[in-house]
C-alpha cells in the first residue's frame, strides 16, 4: 500500500479497521483442493489506513482469498488526475480530455509435476505494456517461475548486489519495520472492531 501511494515510513499513519467469519465454501488448502461442496469460515477484514500526508487506502481481504479460485485480488487506485482499477487506466490528458486505455499483461501457462494443486500449473508473466510502452519483461528470461519465485528471486538478487556494495537495499529495514507495524495496527483495530489507532 505505502509503495503504490508513495508514503515515506517515517508518515504517521491510523487505521479503523472491522473483522467477522463468513462461511465459505472449501476450494484449496496450502496442500490440498477440494471439490466435495463443503463449508467452513474465514476471516474477513475491512480496514480504513490514514496517513498524515493526506492519503488513504482501503484494505479489504479474506483469509481464504490467497489460494482460493472463487476469490480475486483487486486492485484500485486513485489519484487527482484519473485511476487505476485493475488493468484499466483511466486519466484527464495535457487538454483535460478524458482517456482509458488498458495494461495489457501476457503469460504463458506453465504445467508441472507436483502433485501439491497448488504448484501443478500457473501463469508465469511473459511482458507488461500499457499504451505499446514495455513496462516490464521477465528479469530472468523465462525460466518458467511463477510471480511468488520471480519476487523472491529478484530480491535475493538485488540482496546479492547489496552485500557486495554494488546497489541500494532492496527493501531498507525503516519500510521493513513500518510495515510491520502497521500490520500490527491492523490486527490490533481489528479486534477492537472500527476503533483508531495512531
Amino acid at each position: 500500500m505505502r509503495a503504490f501511494l508513495q508514503v515515506a515510513p517515517d508518515t504517521k499513519v491510523s487505521v479503523a479497521a472491522r473483522q467477522w467469519e463468513l462461511p465459505i465454501a472449501r476450494t484449496m488448502t496450502r496442500y490440498e483442493k477440494f471439490t466435495d461442496g463443503q463449508m467452513g469460515t474465514a476471516a474477513h477484514t475491512a480496514a480504513i489506513f490514514s496517513f498524515s500526508d493526506h492519503k488513504a487506502c482501503i484494505y479489504d481481504f479474506t483469509s481464504e482469498q490467497y489460494r482460493s479460485p472463487i476469490r480475486s485480488c483487486g486492485l484500485r487506485l486513485r489519484g487527482s488526475r484519473g485511476e487505476i482499477t485493475d488493468q484499466t487506466v483511466r486519466w484527464l490528458d495535457e487538454n483535460n480530455t478524458a482517456q482509458e486505455a488498458s495494461i495489457l499483461v501476457e503469460s504463458r501457462e506453465v504445467r508441472t509435476e507436483d502433485p501439491n494443486p497448488n504448484f501443478s500449473s500457473f501463469r508465469e508473466i511473459t511482458g507488461i505494456s500499457f499504451c505499446g510502452k514495455t513496462l516490464y519483461t521477465p528479469p530472468l528470461s523465462l525460466a518458467g517461475l511463477s510471480q511468488d519465485d520471480t519476487a523472491i528471486a529478484q530480491m535475493l538478487r538485488k540482496m546479492g548486489a547489496y552485500a557486495r556494495g554494488e546497489g541500494a537495499a532492496p527493501y531498507p529495514l525503516a519500510e521493513a519495520l513500518q510495515d510491520a507495524y502497521m500490520g500490527i495496527l491492523l490486527r490490533e483495530a481489528a479486534v477492537r472492531n472500527y476503533s483508531e489507532i495512531m
